[in-house]
């Protein structure tokens, strides 16, 4: 496990190299180009290893030196050849090296709803059919695309014993540990995207909220007794760079993951646990008094006191308009939308989009739109998963998502009723994070596949032991 810790952080300082350092970028290229190479002739474990470190150690996402892009593989793009591609054909290789045999039964009723589906709706709504819009509908096949790889690739690597659960479990919190660890040392000396004055957000990296996983696995493996208090205070570092991160729903899932390991545990951890909150509470008041952190305090402010000033004109006051009123009226706008179009229950489909209608968003999010959206008044996606989903598959849609969901987590309960060890429960505490946050990038939807599949596989173990 040292090794592969070791190979994550040199790959994601090569990843993060930018486009402006010549050298330096075309360096990181042959590096990446001989990882892919060594991939390719490794035996099965160590290619499924590297190929790991390869999609999880790289940022999706760098906004910084005026949005240059990075070596990291999902940013590299062959003229019509994207990302999404490369990481398909890499992970199709891995797949056929480690001789998938089965695919599981539920990829079936993804591919119902979540390709089929869209796509006939898609037809219907005339979405998919319109040339100009076609960047739009690749992006939204990826998301069916993304889903159906991760599942199958971590079914494949763990039924055919590649890995045993908890080993690759290990790997993939080994290379988040990585990744964040480079994030907490470019926080310290300053580099990253800069927003507000000396406020550093360092990463907005899609899979960020892999640190919700480390704090809870370093703070579950605390022990007094083992007096190995360098874990927590890696929770405490990890929690800081919770903070750092600045995305207001991570903290939101993080309270809610804190919320269940709290209800489902004994009161020794209870009591353990509240020591920890107060200690939490204690280190937050004092950091937030710290100037370098005024942009995650005014974003923190908005969770509890709301926004100073509306962001949009013709939107009703009440507590969720004044926290997010930009998501608040999205779904208002998306819900009209369907209406209006008569697909509420199968949705816009491929390439759907919604109007800046009747909530009027202001054309200032120039970041989070394309200018032919702002042009044409047609919003491919929203800012929040559930009111996405519902714009492209509808509300069979979003029960689809919830249901594969709740299976999931029924079968990480299983995992966990037969292995209590903090690596088992603080997967399952990043399991609302995955639901709420991890939809919006094809790195994000990959993980959420692989997450989803071992609590598929743990209602198989259920079925064995019976």
């Amino acid at each position: 496990m040292k090794k592969i810790f070791i190979f994550s952080v040199l790959f994601c300082l090569v990843s993060d190299i930018p486009r402006n350092e010549s050298l330096l970028y075309f360096l990181g290229s042959i590096f990446l180009s001989a990882s892919i190479f060594y991939f390719l002739l490794a035996n099965s474990k160590k290619s499924a290893t590297t190929l790991l470190v390869i999609l999880f150690s790289s940022r999706d996402i760098w906004f910084g030196d005026g949005g240059i892009s990075v070596v990291s593989i999902w940013q590299q793009q062959f003229s019509i050849i994207n990302p999404s591609m490369i990481v398909m054909v890499l992970a199709i290789i891995t797949l056929i090296k480690n001789r998938v045999k089965k695919i599981p039964k539920e990829v079936l009723f993804i591919s119902l709803i979540f390709l089929l589906m869209p796509m006939i709706a898609g037809i219907l709504s005339g979405s998919l059919l319109d040339i100009r819009q076609m960047v739009e509908v690749i992006a939204d096949i990826k998301f069916f695309i993304m889903f159906v790889l991760g599942i199958i690739l971590a079914y494949t690597l763990i039924i055919n014993k590649t890995y045993t659960l908890e080993e690759f479990l290990k790997v993939i919190l080994i290379i988040l540990f990585a990744r964040h660890f480079v994030d907490f040392i470019y926080f310290l000396i300053g580099y990253g995207p800069y927003f507000s004055g000396l406020s550093n957000r360092v990463s907005l990296d899609s899979l960020k909220g892999g640190v919700i996983l480390l704090i809870f696995y370093s703070f579950l493996s605390f022990s007094p007794a083992k007096k190995n208090y360098y874990m927590l205070l890696l929770a405490l570092s990890c929690l800081l760079l919770l903070f750092i991160y600045s995305t207001r729903m991570l903290w939101v899932t993080f309270v809610l993951g804190f919320a269940f390991i709290f209800l489902k545990s004994n009161f020794k951890f209870k009591f353990k646990a509240l020591i920890f909150l107060i200690l939490l509470i204690v280190v937050v008041s004092f950091i937030m008094q710290i100037s370098i952190f005024e942009l995650q305090y005014n974003r923190f402010k908005t969770l509890t006191d709301g926004r100073e000033e509306s962001l949009i004109s013709n939107l009703d006051e009440n507590f969720l308009s004044r926290i997010d009123p930009v998501r608040y009226a999205q779904y208002f706008n998306v819900w009209d939308r369907l209406l209006n179009d008569n697909s509420i229950l199968w949705g816009q489909g491929f390439g759907g989009y919604y109007s800046n209608y009747p909530y009027v968003i202001p054309n200032t999010l120039e970041a989070a739109y394309p200018d032919y959206s702002f042009e044409t008044n047609r919003y491919y996606k929203t800012h929040e998963m559930l009111s996405h989903i519902m714009l492209k598959f509808g509300l069979i849609g979003i029960f689809a998502y919830i249901y594969i969901h709740l299976k999931s987590f029924s079968g990480w309960i299983n995992i966990l009723s037969q292995n209590k060890d903090p690596l088992i429960r603080s997967y399952i505490c990043l399991f609302p994070t995955v639901f709420l946050q991890f939809y919006w990038s094809g790195k994000n939807i990959l993980f959420m596949g692989m997450f989803l599949v071992i609590g598929l596989i743990g209602l198989r173990l259920r079925k064995d032991v019976r």
